[in-house]
Order: structure tokens, then sequence, then C-alpha cells
């Protein structure tokens, strides 16, 4: 059964849309035809996407699917971006927002859908900022930068504070058509400093400012999702599928 908004019945909608297009084919003279830009080529930092922290960042260590790690997993799937705890995280271009929540590993996470099958994900913030269906871009704050998840305080996960496994950090991936992909194709990222990662506190203070540690102690995500403002449907996940597939169906 099609799911609904109003009267519209999007998968109705989206069979027509498929007809028309490939009636429209038989008509367009093969001169006519432009071939799309590869969405396997991205736009530069200066254009479309953005870096999450728009600020100074250390790299904390980089994409590596072949990376053994502490606890037995193998593979690094994103960048780990290291500022102050509490400092602004932004959305890495236009989209909307489809994952708000905690995980084991993550922390507090969020996970931005964009077009051309781009999915964008951020871990271990100490706080979120934004709810399911909010369309963002890349002036929104969707979160800040923590150590939330396996990143803190096993006593504490879900809480940013000194005593954590590892220094505050963004985790920030990028999915490509479903795969881990390196972010490095989409914005610029400072090599990994080894001295820094040794010492830390030596070169970057743990929180922002005193306003962001309070913020991040205070910071409920039980409380914030359920505080969700009403999305323009709450089959967000649907209408993104389906923006998605509208997207393939006008680059072919």
């Amino acid at each position: 059964m099609g799911f609904s908004i109003g009267d519209i019945d999007l998968d109705k909608l989206l069979e027509e849309v498929k007809g028309l297009f490939s009636k429209q084919k038989s008509f367009v003279q093969p001169s006519t035809v432009q071939t799309p830009t590869s969405i396997n080529e991205p736009p530069t930092e200066s254009g479309a996407y953005k870096t999450p922290i728009h600020g100074s960042w250390h790299n904390l260590g980089g994409f590596d699917l072949g990376m053994k790690r502490y606890d037995g997993r193998t593979g690094h799937q994103g960048v780990d971006m290291s500022a102050p705890a509490g400092t602004p995280v932004y959305a890495l271009t236009t989209g909307v927002v489809n994952k708000v929540g905690t995980d084991t590993l993550g922390g507090n996470i969020v996970g931005v859908q964009h077009s051309g099958g781009i999915w964008s994900y951020y871990a271990h913030l100490a706080s979120a900022r934004v709810h399911d269906g909010d369309k963002v871009d890349s002036n929104t704050i969707i979160g800040t930068v923590g150590n939330t998840g396996n990143a803190g305080n096993p006593k504490d996960p879900l809480k940013t504070q000194e005593g954590g496994r590892t220094w505050p950090h963004c985790h920030f991936g990028i999915k490509q058509n479903g795969a881990w992909v390196d972010p490095s194709k989409f914005f610029s990222i400072p090599a990994y400093d080894p001295t820094f990662a040794k010492n830390p506190g030596k070169y970057q203070k743990f929180w922002l400012s005193d306003d962001a540690k309070q913020e991040a102690e205070a910071f409920n995500m039980r409380e914030h999702t359920s505080k969700r403002r009403a999305a323009f449907t709450r089959d967000v996940g649907k209408l993104v599928k389906l923006a998605n597939q509208f997207y393939k169906l006008v680059s072919d």
C-alpha cells in the first residue's frame, strides 16, 4: 500500500513520473542529451560541500577500512575531527535529517540524507540541535563536538566529560550509494599529527567555554527526541528515497 500526504499517493506519483520520462526519452534527439556531472566527483570545499567544523580542528584518525581497532574491530569509516567540546558541528550540505539518537559506539549521533545518494554521519556529539525531518544546509548547526559513546567514559558513555578514552572530537563519516567513502573526496583534511594525538591537552583545551560545558552536561537525548517537532511528513525516510529515485531519473 502506498503512503500518502493528504490526497497525494507518492508511490503512484513515482510510477507516473517514470512513465513521463520514458516517453520523453523517445522524443529526445541524441545531440541534445547532456551527460550529467558524475556524483563520484563531488564539488570542492568552496562548492556545495563544506567542512562540518568551520573553524580549526585536528585530525585524530583518518579513513582506513583496513585499520585494526583497539577492540578487535577492523576499519575506521570516517575521520575524527578534534576540537574543544561544545564546538558547533554543521551539516555537510543541504539535506534532511533522518537519524537522531544514541548508540553504544557513536554515543549521541545525527545522520543527514543528501541528494545524489550521499548520507553524512556525525558521532560522539555532546549535544544534538536538530530533529528527524529537519531540513538543513551547511550553515545549520546539527550538534556540538563531544566524546560520547565508546570515545567517552565507560561509566557514563553518553556524557561529555574529562576522563574519557579519547579527547573530544566528531567522528564524521559519509556513505555514497550505501558504501562508506573517504571524506577527503568532499573537503580537505589535515594530516594526522601523532604529537597532538599523544598529548592533545597541550595544544587544545577540553571545553570551548563554560556555556558549552553547561549545555553538554544538561543535554539528554531522550528528552531531546521526545520534543521532536512535527516534520512535513512522518514518512520522511520514504520521501527522501523518493527524492533520490527522482534524482536518478532526471540524471539518466
